[in-house]
């Protein structure tokens, strides 16, 4: 059995199928997805559009596979997965975090707070020294709106704490107060930071 929750509106599983002739179950995945899957004596691999796979062995674990980002990240909360991408491999357990750098084709271990990493499943936003420009792409996404940022404050503005609002609107005001900008809703579905 497999549970898959799903963040904002550019994330999908865009297929799954059975491959008869490696006896495995397949998904081809982007964006970012928290997944709970059993054991099963059927393997379950999780293909990203760079060529990279990751291989589940029961477990729970989030991906962020964004086609536009520079990096993959796996954080696996428990259980063991396998990150591989052509000869090289990488077997994580309960607890690591590994990044997966796409312009090298290498991945690594790193550090951090767990966590962290699948905190969106509660409605929260953990900032260690971000850009507003990271904020506003995270916003983006998890509500599936476009925001447009005056350049020259994209990497000007960073934050550090924790938000955890419920509306768009919340964020943009708590960020409003933090940093003293304010921002234009032209509609729904398009903001501009700052006015």
């Amino acid at each position: 059995e497999i549970s898959c929750s799903l963040v904002g509106s550019e994330m999908c599983i865009r297929d799954s199928s059975y491959n008869a002739k490696e006896k495995i179950r397949e998904v081809n995945f982007q964006g970012e997805g928290f997944f709970d899957v059993s054991k099963n004596k059927i393997p379950f691999v999780i293909k990203m559009s760079n060529g990279l796979r990751l291989k589940v062995h029961g477990t729970s674990f989030n991906l962020q596979a964004y086609t536009d980002e520079k990096t993959v990240e796996a954080s696996l909360v428990e259980g063991c997965i396998e990150l591989d991408h052509g000869n090289d491999k990488l077997l994580m357990n309960a607890g690591d975090m590994a990044i997966f750098d796409k312009q090298t084709n290498k991945m690594r271990p790193i550090s951090g707070v767990l966590s962290h990493s699948y905190s969106w499943l509660e409605d929260k936003l953990y900032m260690d020294h971000m850009s507003l420009a990271s904020v506003c792409k995270y916003l983006e996404r998890r509500y599936d709106v476009t925001i447009h940022l005056q350049k020259d404050l994209e990497n000007s503005i960073h934050y550090d704490g924790v938000i955890q609002e419920e509306t768009i609107t919340d964020i943009l005001g708590v960020l409003s107060r933090l940093s003293d900008i304010s921002y234009n809703a032209v509609s729904y579905t398009h903001l501009t930071l700052p006015t």
